[in-house]
């Protein structure tokens, strides 16, 4: 790790930020145990990293299905309501003749979050 962490550290050195007072430490955390929760995974640690609590949280694979589902519907519930908005181009005139069959393409969201865990 540690040659990984200075590279880390002078790439960004280089990039103009201070980084003398920073340090560097790997926190206890769980691993996935698949190849399709990585993004689950990096939300949960954000989540965790932002609102200062430990890394460590369930990870079997019901525990994942859960977090797939926290996330969807806090995604949900924090979107603007897109359904006057053509989902094409961003318009919110849209001619009515040649509309997306959805109305709103956030269901379509959650769904496809809770079946790729599945």
């Amino acid at each position: 790790m540690g040659n990984r962490v200075e590279h880390d550290m002078a790439f960004i050195r280089q990039k103009g930020c201070i980084v003398s007072r920073w340090t560097c430490a790997t926190v206890p955390h769980p691993f996935q145990n698949d190849s399709v929760s990585c993004g689950v995974f990096v939300c949960k640690y954000a989540e965790c990293i932002l609102l200062d609590k430990p890394t460590e949280f369930p990870a079997h694979n019901d525990a994942v299905k859960n977090i797939r589902r926290h996330i969807a519907l806090t995604l949900l519930k924090e979107s603007d309501d897109l359904q006057h908005v053509c989902h094409a181009c961003g318009e919110t005139e849209v001619d009515n003749t040649d509309t997306f069959p959805f109305t709103d393409l956030s269901f379509i969201l959650v769904i496809i979050l809770i079946e790729l865990g599945q």
